[in-house]
């Protein structure tokens, strides 16, 4: 016969399944169910821009079912773009409830894309779903028309351009650091416009210079991180003009021999432009007898692109060797514009006295 001590746990385990359900712990039973009207939102889609529906599970109850609401942002991003109340409450009696999600524009640029998870929570429960988050922040740029410019003008013409019109003024501050464009401190693109237009003034800054490239003109916005800075790169032309000086052939000999100058311009310009001649003796600089005869000045006339003159060697009767002359040519009136020919040999036709 089965002792005692044995029968009461053999008796337990038989008779467990025969308690009631109602006695155990009961399983949690998901109370509500939602729907989300969209799931790609953009960011100017407003303060509407997605409708939540939360609707009770039949035969849960009827009593009030307070909702808790999270949106946690995906991929590191720290700047919110969507909002939402904290929690919503399903009225007793009541089959749902619904509210809306709310976009806004942080004027940054980012990703065209970026994700925002949703979280509707009820005590036991997380529904989670993934939105699609649309930046839509305008994009700028700056620019002028043409990139190759004179100094004195015409003037060029600048563009602001906004991929999109946006409901605020749009400012952009420009500066040229060269002091041959002058543009304005401020532009502005009034709300709903996506272009402003500005004047890019050249003038002269009166001396020769380099032509080349000049980063002339920066740029920013107050669109957020939209254009942090730019800048244009703007080719300016000299308005003076620059000239070489040419002499063939590079050797002639005193008693009437002859040499040809001619300068030329790289193009044509709109009036008569004057060359002052001047030369300077390398073989002696303190030899007082002439070796060369030029005109004191030539005249490049008016749509042409070069002058010829003519160079003789004069006989000065005296038996003092080959010189080496320089003659140069400088623009009348702008003495930092000046050109020198290559070195002229005047070979000497007298012989030195016998002994």
């Amino acid at each position: 016969m089965l002792s005692s001590k044995f029968l009461a746990p053999t008796l337990l385990a038989l008779l467990l399944p025969l308690v009631p359900v109602a006695a155990r712990a009961a399983e949690p039973v998901l109370p509500i169910t939602f729907t989300i009207s969209r799931t790609t939102i953009s960011e100017s889609d407003g303060p509407q821009a997605t409708r939540v529906v939360i609707r009770r599970v039949p035969g849960t109850g009827s009593a009030a079912i307070r909702v808790q609401v999270r949106l946690e942002n995906e991929g590191g991003f720290t700047d919110s773009v969507l909002s939402a109340p904290s929690q919503v409450l399903v009225p007793e009696g009541q089959d749902s409830a619904e509210f809306f999600l709310s976009a806004r524009e942080n004027l940054l640029v980012e990703p065209i894309q970026r994700k925002v998870r949703l979280k509707v929570l009820v005590p036991g429960f997380i529904l989670p779903t993934e939105l699609t988050i649309k930046d839509t922040t305008p994009r700028l740029s700056v620019s002028v028309a043409p990139t190759t410019v004179r100094e004195g003008g015409p003037d060029a013409v600048g563009t602001v351009r906004l991929t999109r019109p946006t409901p605020f003024t749009v400012r952009v501050n420009l500066r040229s650091n060269d002091p041959r464009v002058a543009v304005p401190s401020t532009v502005t693109v009034p709300p709903g416009a996506v272009t402003a237009s500005f004047a890019v003034r050249i003038v002269s800054d009166g001396v020769l210079s380099k032509p080349g490239p000049f980063n002339t003109i920066s740029f920013g916005s107050n669109i957020g991180n939209a254009v942090r800075f730019g800048i244009i790169n703007l080719v300016i032309l000299d308005d003076r003009t620059r000239f070489s000086l040419d002499i063939r052939p590079t050797s002639i000999k005193e008693g009437g021999s002859t040499a040809r100058g001619v300068i030329r311009v790289a193009s044509a310009t709109a009036s008569d432009r004057t060359f002052l001649l001047y030369a300077t003796d390398h073989t002696s600089p303190s030899r007082r007898t002439q070796r060369i005869s030029t005109p004191l000045k030539v005249v490049l006339a008016a749509g042409s692109t070069s002058v010829a003159f003519d160079i003789t060697a004069v006989d000065n009767s005296v038996a003092d060797g080959n010189a080496f002359v320089q003659l140069s040519a400088q623009a009348e009136g702008d003495p930092s514009n000046f050109a020198r020919g290559p070195l002229l040999e005047v070979q000497d036709n007298d012989s030195a006295p016998s002994s």
